[in-house]
């Protein structure tokens, strides 16, 4: 059984338009286990049965697959480099150079896709992307784009800031290294009078408008990480007087810094030591793909991330293409591994319907490791088309709907 949620109620009339001639697939990652091109791919195998032109355009947030977004438009130098990951194992990743400009993904280097069993939360360290930070600064570049997002990691970005130089002290007066998000309350004082802090320029492509502090902190991530109940309070406690201590010794307020949250608090962090503009990434994103373009030349869109809740709609890349739909009246599916989200949600967002893929409910670990998801997305494909020959889908019928449930095998 295919679980396919719809809802029904009117709310616009496409009496006078054509029936649906162009698909576009644009599909966020879905994360730790197929990235947007896999993703796109893979339904538009499944969408082929039917007689509709399929055009497909990766996407992204700031996040995971944000520099294959990069990449697939720039052809630059791609540096491999190797650094640790959240956990301390070398792993050997890489960032793109574009002119004196370097692009480095977080998720690359401390990224969830990155560990090696299970992510222990209190204790990854961002101190690998401070490795990619500080390669690229060696190699002379002085401005950094950095894609937050994704991350295994809630430390505020301190492994980072060792990487580049920033020493910290304890209550006893020595410089240590602190290893992860547990050792934010260890952090007495802070020296940051390192030579490059001065000359280095951050753009931060954030993956939503998360803060740093507060109920709904970076804190409040950290169970999609791994922690437990226990290991969130030690990191919320972390974070406070992380806030506290960058609010006496460097004089800045990071607490309800739009986007300060993201990746666990890298964007706050760096905000706090260097010359740093925090930026919504998919607004960036998506004007770099022309997707506005692409969106209004399409009869329906077609979307999906690897788990659709609420915090889909907290500025995620999904998020930003229900906007797009809206703006320019185009129906969208969304397809997912696994949906959180009730009919009720998807009145305000015009969605036309859901698709899951993980019909069966096999394991994540099981569809990883047999690869089951690009064939589980194909199937979708397929589905999506007999859904719209069903329900005798056209532009000029009710794409938009609100209310009842309904299934379809």
């Amino acid at each position: 059984m295919l679980l396919c949620i719809l809802t029904f109620e009117k709310i616009r009339d496409f009496s006078s338009m054509e029936p649906i001639k162009k698909i576009l697939v644009c599909s966020a990652p879905f994360k730790e286990h197929l990235s947007s091109r896999e993703v796109n791919l893979a339904i538009s195998k499944g969408l082929a049965v039917g007689e509709c032109d399929i055009q497909s355009l990766q996407i992204a947030d700031g996040g995971d697959g944000t520099l294959d977004v990069f990449s697939s438009i720039y052809n630059n130098n791609v540096k491999k480099v190797t650094v640790k990951n959240p956990q301390g194992i070398k792993i050997i990743t890489s960032y793109l150079q574009i002119k004196q400009k370097a692009v480095i993904e977080l998720a690359k280097a401390s990224g969830l896709a990155t560990i090696q069993g299970k992510n222990d939360a209190l204790t990854a360290s961002t101190y690998g992307t401070g490795q990619l930070i500080r390669h690229a600064i060696d190699q002379g570049i002085r401005k950094i784009v950095i894609c937050l997002g994704g991350s295994a990691t809630t430390d505020c970005g301190i492994g980072i800031l060792v990487a580049l130089g920033v020493r910290f002290y304890d209550d006893k007066g020595s410089t240590f290294q602190p290893q992860g998000g547990k050792d934010l309350l260890k952090i007495v004082s802070i020296d940051s009078e390192i030579q490059t802090n001065k000359k280095i320029e951050f753009e931060c492509l954030c993956d939503g408008f998360s803060v740093l502090g507060g109920k709904k902190g970076a804190w409040s991530w950290a169970k999609t990480k791994g922690a437990t109940e226990k290991d969130s309070l030690i990191l919320k406690a972390g974070i406070e007087h992380f806030i506290n201590l960058i609010k006496h010794q460097q004089n800045k307020s990071i607490a309800i810094l739009p986007c300060g949250g993201c990746a666990g608090g890298v964007a706050a962090g760096l905000y706090a030591f260097f010359n740093t503009k925090l930026l919504y990434g998919p607004k960036i994103i998506f004007s770099l793909i022309k997707f506005d373009t692409y969106c209004r030349n399409s009869d329906l869109v077609i979307t999906g991330e690897g788990t659709f809740d609420e915090r889909t709609f907290e500025g995620k890349a999904v998020s930003h293409v229900l906007s797009r739909c809206r703006r320019y009246e185009k129906p969208c599916i969304v397809v997912t591994g696994r949906n959180l989200v009730s009919p009720t949600k998807w009145k305000k967002y015009g969605i036309t319907a859901v698709f899951e893929t993980n019909e069966d409910n096999f394991p994540l670990e099981k569809i990883r490791t047999l690869r089951l998801g690009p064939h589980f997305l194909a199937n979708v494909g397929k589905s999506i088309v007999d859904f719209l020959k069903e329900k005798n889908l056209s532009k000029k019928n009710q794409l938009f709907f609100t209310g009842a449930d309904a299934q379809i095998s």
